[in-house]
């Protein structure tokens, strides 16, 4: 059976529950960091799907590492291989699919906030309306040609898109307790967007977040699943 290779970009964001999801599937997983020096495929046909994961970096940095990435994101597209982007990954899916990525019209979203369902119909996440998803981002993608919109939110207008067999998403679906603690860490990095309206204090962040990460947890069941069943094993 073929792998999934996982693409990390930070030592703070992992698979997370991505990868309880995929023990409880069954699915063997690769993770490649090429952030830390290490040699990147060639070529992603031996995998069964890509997983991109978020990353404090910005798409237009253009590193080395991260258009290696692209490009095998092209690759995948070009081979059917389902790809699902995280943040930072839902950002080069959109720019591999031919979107742009850049300030999001609605300043820095940091922390817990509502998503809104395009069509309650459809079968990713369904009517995820009011959903509290964490999110960590001052950029956002446009939708490529082709793309369905599926959510939004009151402080960035493209949330997650779908394009056939895979996905890019805005927000961090792959949130656990260990990396919401870790990130509750982070304050210097809020300081600067600390006057956005759509970023939360570490306070706020924390306040009822085993309630919210039952939901998000839920929701990321549905979504993986959905996206799992067009892996080439």
């Amino acid at each position: 059976m073929k792998g999934i290779a996982v693409f990390q970009h930070y030592p703070g964001e992992g698979p997370g529950y991505f990868a309880r999801f995929a023990e409880r599937a069954h699915l063997k997983l690769h993770l490649l960091q090429g952030h830390l020096g290490e040699t990147l495929p060639a070529s992603i046909a031996g995998y069964a799907g890509m997983v991109v994961l978020g990353g404090p970096m910005s798409v237009n940095d253009r590193l080395p590492f991260v258009e290696h990435e692209k490009a095998l994101i092209c690759e995948a597209i070009a081979l059917d291989i389902p790809v699902i982007g995280h943040c930072l990954g839902g950002q080069l899916l959109a720019e591999a699919l031919g979107g742009m990525v850049g300030a999001n019209p609605g300043g820095a979203e940091i922390g817990w906030h509502p998503v809104r369902a395009a069509d309650a119909a459809n079968p990713w996440f369904g009517d995820a309306t009011g959903t509290e998803l964490m999110h960590w981002h001052s950029e956002y993608f446009t939708l490529p040609e082709g793309a369905t919109l599926l959510l939004d939110s009151a402080h960035c207008p493209h949330q997650a898109f779908s394009h056939g067999i895979h996905l890019g998403m805005q927000f961090h679906l792959e949130m656990d307790e260990a990396m919401l603690a870790h990130w509750s860490e982070c304050v210097d990095e809020i300081a600067p967007y600390a006057e956005h309206p759509g970023v939360q204090a570490i306070e706020a962040m924390l306040a009822h977040s085993e309630r919210k990460l039952i939901a998000s947890n839920a929701l990321a069941d549905r979504v993986y699943r959905t996206w799992a069943r067009a892996l080439k094993l």
